[in-house]
Formats: C-alpha cells, sequence, structure tokens
C-alpha cells in the first residue's frame, strides 16, 4: 500500500468512527486530523470534511439497502413473536397501555421488514 493510499485509508477511517459509528461530528475529525498533523496532507477544513461526510453517509446508507434487498432475496417470510411493552413504538400511540390495546394495535398494524 503507499504512502498516500495509506493516509486516505486512515483519514476515512477516522471520519467513519468519529462521524458515523460515534456520531461525535466533523469538528471532531477536523480536530483529529489538526493535532496529529495529517491536516499538512489531508485537508482539514469543515467545510471539506462536511462533503467528505455527506459523501459517506450516502454511501452507507446506500449499501445498507443494496445489502439489505440482497440478502433479503434469499430468505423465505416467516412469522415471529412480538413482545408487548410499553416501550415498544408502535406507528401510531394508543390510549392507555393494557395488553388487549397493545394486542389490537399489533395485529391492525402487522410487522413488514421494508
Amino acid at each position: 500500500m503507499s504512502g498516500v493510499a495509506f493516509l486516505h485509508r486512515l483519514a476515512l477511517a477516522a471520519r467513519f468512527v468519529m462521524g458515523l459509528v460515534d456520531a461525535r461530528g466533523i469538528l471532531l475529525v477536523c480536530l483529529y486530523l489538526e493535532l496529529t498533523g495529517l491536516n499538512r496532507f489531508v485537508e482539514a477544513a469543515y467545510g471539506s470534511q462536511h462533503k467528505v461526510a455527506v459523501a459517506m453517509e450516502i454511501a452507507v446508507v446506500t449499501f445498507g439497502r443494496e445489502e439489505k434487498a440482497r440478502l433479503a432475496a434469499g430468505m423465505t417470510p416467516k412469522q415471529i413473536s412480538g413482545c408487548e411493552d410499553k416501550t415498544f413504538h408502535l406507528e401510531k400511540y394508543v390510549s392507555n397501555r393494557k395488553a388487549d390495546k397493545w394486542t389490537k394495535a399489533m395485529i391492525s398494524r402487522p410487522f413488514t421488514a421494508t
């Protein structure tokens, strides 16, 4: 691996971990690049990092959608059990949290993986 390729991989890893995995944000990536001295080789300005962050987020979302579709194509549908819980957010909320209300809400809006 060449030095330039290594720098690109290192900078992308920092952006991925700080920007997407831990969601600390672009400013932390900029600070990291400055403190490590990598800003001499990789642009550390907020605007430049924002462009990369947006492109990376689009790439990750696109990959997720494509991968989900690819994996789902080989799976057979099956029923799963749901656990009714007051912390389980449905697409609509009910006036009380008694089991019969939750069951009715769950049955009226069956879960569909998309």
